[in-house]
């Protein structure tokens, strides 16, 4: 998920050119973006106390502060390392998504499982890794997203994990059949497919604003450039234009007095 940048039509990135420290404020932005989910994880666990939609919420309260002492670890780490090179700061981002998905698919399976509508929540790191890596790893992201979830449901499908019922769940597993399975599963393949269609549009679109920026700034900077000589050379030659005169001047004074005192008297 680390590759090159990548090019669309050998002219267009469909990276967002992001390296450097301007990846790593991203990170950052990344990292705080994850404290307000562990806080709706933690906001879904009291609510769902408060209201019984779920039988046991302690794994949703473990698994918050799992994820806030992770993400406190992270941020502390990119402000460490924030001057690292890109290449290791991608290695990071996709620790951060692969650890976010493990984390997403025990939430799930602890709430609902593959019936809790939180299971569009993949769509979320499908959209970072698009932002933050490029669109094959976004299609990484997603291909892993989509076997996660036709794992966890059927494990619980088939009986191995036990299925923690939610009270707001889309489908009832105990009613499902394999063909259901399958066909919610293929869903959400094809809402993750649309959606990496979907930001590799935008990304593309911003990469190529950014090189008509950038073609219009070095059209900019040369149009400057020649006005700058222009002017230059209106002033050099408007200090060379002035002894020039002059000198014609006095050439011709002293040429006329030549003229005249060495020209033969009427006299003569």
């Amino acid at each position: 998920m680390t590759g090159p940048h990548e090019r669309f039509a050998g002219k267009v990135p469909i990276l967002v050119p992001i390296v450097g420290r301007g990846l790593a404020q991203q990170i950052a932005w990344f990292n705080r973006l994850r404290f307000a989910a562990v806080f709706a994880i933690l906001a879904l666990a009291l609510v769902s106390t408060r209201i019984g939609l779920l039988a046991d919420t302690t794994p949703l309260y473990v698994l918050g502060l799992v994820a806030l002492t992770i993400n406190a670890c992270y941020v502390v780490w990119s402000r460490r390392n924030a001057d690292r090179s890109a290449s290791a700061l991608r290695r990071h981002v996709d620790l951060q998504i692969g650890v976010d998905l493990t984390i997403l698919t025990v939430l799930l399976h602890y709430s609902g499982g593959v019936t809790n509508p939180m299971v569009l929540a993949y769509l979320f790191h499908t959209f970072i890794a698009a932002f933050l890596l490029s669109v094959r790893a976004a299609a990484t992201v997603a291909l892993v997203s989509v076997l996660l979830v036709a794992a966890l449901g059927w494990l619980e499908f088939s009986g191995v994990l036990p299925h923690h019922r939610l009270g707001l769940e889309l489908l009832e597993l105990d009613r499902m059949r394999v063909l259901d399975l399958a066909l919610w599963i293929a869903i959400l393949g094809l809402v993750l497919t649309a959606s990496i269609y979907l930001i590799s549009t935008i990304v593309r679109q911003i990469a190529e604003r950014d090189e008509e920026l950038a073609g219009l700034s070095r059209q900019l900077a040369l149009s400057e450039k020649l006005a700058s000589v222009g002017t230059l050379a209106a002033g050099v030659a408007h200090e060379v234009n002035n002894p020039v005169s002059v000198i014609r001047q006095k050439a011709e004074i002293l040429r006329y007095r030549c003229l005249l005192y060495t020209s033969p008297s009427p006299r003569d």
